[in-house]
């Protein structure tokens, strides 16, 4: 009698059947449910390190200094996900051109947003080369364990002197299609006024030729910029006086009447 009261006392405290089922697919739900969320976050989360970083590096040419940055975005639709990230990137030659005073000081504090790019990567693919990157290459050049133009700028003080404010002016007008052939001027030549002389030369001819482009592409503003900055250079030249003549009436036939006559 006391062994068929406790067999129903414990049937009666057991579950049923049925609650026992629901139960154990409610937990089984749960589980699969979790999977799924926790596997789709790993994956967009996947997803977003390689497909949705972007970085890059800059190059400021009022203060020869670099800088790196990353940030990540939803990829396909392109939202920004994490603020810009920066880190400082100025390399060693930089500094010195920078601490050497070898570059002019700029007229006015560079603003944040007054950098060059020099390279831009998003995802595993898009990759943009900016113009900065051709002066980039000639600062990053190694030969034998060293840096080439910081060797250079070493063993020659006095043709460094007269060659990186070149540099920096070229820079600072986005001419950077004009480095490589501005690179190579310092090669066999060991007497300052000599460098000077070549450096003259070239950027005179430059400034012509590049404001004799844009003036012929209709760019009389464009013209104009190079034609002054030549004028710095040589006052007195002739072309460049015709050329900004030119550039000035074109530019000012373009304006409307009344800015005209103002």
């Amino acid at each position: 009698m006391a062994i068929e009261q406790q067999n129903q006392s414990n049937a009666a405290t057991r579950p049923p059947a049925a609650k026992r089922s629901r139960l154990f697919r409610w937990l089984l739900m749960t589980a699969l449910i979790l999977t799924a969320l926790l596997t789709v976050t790993g994956m967009l989360g996947g997803v977003i390190l390689t497909a949705g970083v972007t970085h890059g590096e800059e190059f400021q040419p009022d203060t020869f200094h670099r800088r790196t940055y990353y940030y990540y975005r939803l990829p396909l639709f392109g939202f920004q996900l994490t603020p810009i990230y920066r880190d400082d990137h100025t390399g060693t030659l930089e500094t010195k051109l920078s601490a050497d005073k070898l570059i002019p000081a700029p007229a006015r504090p560079p603003k944040d947003d007054e950098w060059d790019l020099i390279f831009e990567q998003s995802g595993a693919t898009r990759r943009i080369q900016g113009d900065a990157s051709i002066l980039g290459t000639y600062l990053d050049m190694y030969a034998d364990g060293d840096l080439v133009w910081l060797k250079w700028t070493n063993d020659h003080p006095k043709l460094a002197a007269v060659f990186w404010p070149a540099v920096a002016e070229v820079a600072r007008h986005e001419l950077y299609i004009w480095i490589p052939d501005l690179m190579n001027l310092p090669k066999g030549v060991d007497n300052p006024v000599e460098l000077q002389t070549k450096l003259d030369a070239f950027m005179l001819e430059n400034y012509q030729r590049f404001a004799r482009e844009q003036f012929d592409r209709d760019r009389a503003d464009l013209a104009l910029e190079l034609v002054e900055q030549g004028l710095k250079r040589a006052p007195d030249d002739a072309e460049l006086l015709r050329l900004k003549s030119e550039a000035e009436t074109k530019a000012k036939a373009k304006l409307p009447a009344d800015s005209a006559n103002s």
